[in-house]
């Protein structure tokens, strides 16, 4: 896995953290949510990607237990691809807010995390 990954989820959490938008208990959005927008963003939001899109690999296991098959398969998976994206980690960090600002304004939705309303 590329070594520009961990710090950029540490710094998108302390932000998110500072700007008290990191509590899913209180309504906002959970650690796993932000990981999981940072995932899309590494497969999508940039080019060259640097993550695989792990859908077609996942969507290739056969057996029944696919938690042994991927504790085998993903590390190979991430072994083979070839991360080409040479971008400063700051410029990273700042591309993952335009995406998702971008995201939003395409899709004209959002939910409301504190009034529950749309």
């Amino acid at each position: 896995v590329d070594d520009r990954i961990p710090p950029l989820v540490i710094a998108v959490k302390a932000w998110a953290k500072s700007h008290d938008i990191n509590s899913a208990f209180n309504g906002s959005l959970s650690s796993y949510l932000i990981v999981t927008m940072i995932i899309y963003f590494l497969q999508t939001g940039v080019s060259p990607p640097m993550l695989p899109p792990l859908k077609q690999y996942v969507d290739s296991l056969q057996s029944v237990n696919v938690n042994t098959q991927l504790q085998h398969f993903v590390p190979k998976t991430f072994v083979k691809f070839d991360v080409r994206n040479k971008e400063e980690l700051g410029d990273i960090f700042v591309r993952f807010f335009q995406f998702w600002v971008k995201k939003f304004r395409q899709n004209k939705m959002f939910q409301c995390t504190q009034h529950r309303r749309r």
